[in-house]
């Protein structure tokens, strides 16, 4: 792969694992435990913050990175207040708890996938 490749395969899966650390935290924030995860969404919002920055001096394996942390963030505020998230630490394997959906209603999102199975491996 290019160097082009690699910088957007890092965008890429970085907006997967931002798009599902809000979605996450959107279900923290409406779960009556909420205050028990603040301290991490905070440090989530951060890792965010710092994804931006990178991506802004164009240093994609950075926004890679602080996607990352900033969904695993998401998913221990989760783990505090209660709230039931697929068991994954992959931004892009959140679909299948309840059927794709959390107790409050939210559909996880899905963006993307390759591999067998899927419509990308067809072509």
């Amino acid at each position: 792969f290019s160097q082009f490749d690699r910088d957007n395969f890092n965008r890429f899966d970085a907006s997967g694992y931002i798009v599902n650390a809000n979605a996450i935290a959107e279900d923290v924030l409406a779960s009556p435990n909420a205050s028990l995860g603040l301290a991490e969404l905070d440090a989530a919002d951060v890792e965010v913050g710092l994804a931006k920055a990178s991506l802004v001096v164009h240093d994609y394996a950075a926004v890679f990175d602080h996607a990352r942390l900033a969904y695993l963030h998401a998913r221990r505020a989760a783990t505090l207040a209660g709230v039931n998230v697929p068991a994954s630490d992959n931004g892009w394997v959140v679909v299948p708890a309840l059927r794709g959906r959390s107790p409050v209603g939210r559909t996880y999102t899905h963006v993307d996938r390759y591999g067998p199975g899927t419509k990308r491996s067809d072509q």
